[in-house]
C-alpha cells in the first residue's frame, strides 16, 4: 500500500519569528496549507510578522487594495485573476490589511515564470480529465491524470526555484529582514528547500516551516503525521524531486496506480469537504491496486452513484478485504 507522503517540521515554539537584538536574526518561516484566513490569524497572534509574502499572482492593484486606495470588493472585481472561492479571499484580503495597519509589508512574488500558453495546456488537460471521469472512460483519465501532474510538476518546479531565488536576493540585499512568514501551497515545499540550501552557512537567516493542516493530517494518519499528499501530489512530488523508478516498467506502473488512486477520489470526495474528510478518503484510496480501481470505478459510473454512495460502497468492499482489496 502506498502510504500518503509526510514531512515533519521543527518545533512550533522554535520555528515562530524573533524580535529585537542588534544582530537581529532574519527567520523565514514557511507556513505550508494555510488557506484560510483563520489559520493565519492563529498563527500572527501577539507575534505579527515583519514581512508576510502571499501565494496570490502579482498585479497592479493589490497594494492599492492593502493601502486601502481600493476596497476589498472594487479589488475582487478589477483584478486579473480569478479567485476559486470569492469570499474565501474576501475574508483573506481583510485580514492581511489588518496586518498591514499593525506595521506588517504585504509582499507579492513575481509570477513571471508562468507562460500563458503553459496555463492554457493545463486547464485543458484539467477539463479533459473531468471530461474523461464524467464519461466513465477510466483508462483516458488516467492517462490525462498522469499527463496534468507532470505538466504541474514542471510549473511547481520553475515556480519554486524563481520564488526562492528572489526571497533569497531580497534577504541578501537588506531589503526583507527580520520575521519574514511566507504562504505557501501544501506542493510548493522546493521552494522552502531551495532557501535552506542557499543560506546553508548563514547563521543571521533561519529557514523553517509549519503545516496548517498538520492537526487534521494527525487525526487520521497518527501524531507524527504534519501534511496528507493525495495520490495526484504524490505524482506531482514524484517528479518534481525526481524520484521516478529508474526501470521504465515500474515507472509505468507507479504512474497508473497513482492516476488510478486519484480518479477514485475523485469520484468519493465531493467539493467543500473539510481536510479531515479529505485526508480519510486518501487513506481509503491507498489501499487499492490499479485492478480495483479500474473495477470500483466502472461499478460506481454503471450504478451513477454519487459522491456520498460511491463513498459509502469503497469503504464496504474495503472491510470485506474481497477481490478488490490490495495493498
Amino acid at each position: 500500500m502506498a502510504l500518503a507522503t509526510t514531512e515533519k517540521p521543527e518545533p512550533f515554539k522554535e520555528v515562530i519569528g524573533k524580535k529585537g537584538g542588534a544582530e537581529r536574526t532574519t527567520d523565514v518561516v514557511f507556513f505550508f496549507g494555510a488557506s484560510s484566513s483563520q489559520r493565519l490569524r492563529e498563527l500572527t497572534k501577539g507575534n505579527v510578522p515583519d514581512i508576510i509574502v502571499v501565494e496570490t499572482e502579482k498585479d497592479p492593484y493589490f497594494q492599492k487594495m492593502i493601502r486601502n486606495d481600493i476596497t476589498v470588493d472594487e479589488y475582487l472585481r478589477i483584478c486579473p485573476y480569478k479567485f476559486y472561492n470569492p469570499e474565501s479571499s474576501k475574508r483573506m484580503f481583510e485580514f492581511l490589511k489588518e496586518l498591514y495597519e499593525k506595521g506588517a509589508k504585504v509582499e507579492q512574488l513575481n509570477s513571471e515564470w508562468q507562460p500563458l500558453g503553459g496555463w492554457i495546456h493545463k486547464m485543458k488537460t484539467n477539463e479533459v480529465l473531468v471530461d474523461s471521469i464524467m464519461k466513465g472512460d477510466f483508462e483516458k483519465a488516467v492517462y490525462t491524470a498522469v499527463e496534468y501532474a507532470k505538466i504541474s510538476a514542471n510549473w511547481f518546479k520553475v515556480a519554486d526555484i524563481a520564488r526562492a531565488a528572489e526571497i533569497a536576493e531580497k534577504i541578501k540585499t537588506g531589503e526583507w529582514k527580520g520575521y519574514i512568514l511566507v504562504e505557501a501551497g501544501t506542493l510548493h515545499t522546493l521552494m522552502k528547500n531551495t532557501l535552506s540550501y542557499q543560506f546553508r552557512n548563514m547563521e543571521n537567516v533561519t529557514i523553517n516551516s509549519l503545516y496548517a493542516r498538520e492537526e487534521d493530517a494527525g487525526k487520521v494518519f497518527g501524531t507524527r503525521v504534519s501534511e496528507v499528499y493525495d495520490p495526484r501530489h504524490e505524482l506531482i512530488r514524484m517528479y518534481m524531486y525526481g524520484k521516478e523508478p529508474a526501470n521504465e516498467k515500474e515507472l509505468k506502473e507507479r504512474e497508473n496506480l497513482l492516476g488510478a488512486r486519484f480518479v477514485i477520489l475523485c469520484e468519493v470526495v465531493p467539493k467543500n469537504l473539510k481536510d479531515t474528510d479529505i485526508f480519510e478518503a486518501t487513506k481509503l484510496v491507498n489501499q487499492l491496486s490499479y485492478e480495483a480501481c479500474k473495477k470500483l470505478f466502472d461499478k460506481m459510473h454503471s450504478n451513477k452513484m454519487n459522491e456520498e454512495t460511491a463513498r459509502t460502497y469503497l469503504k464496504n468492499h474495503l472491510k470485506k478485504k474481497d477481490d478488490l482489496y490490495s495493498v
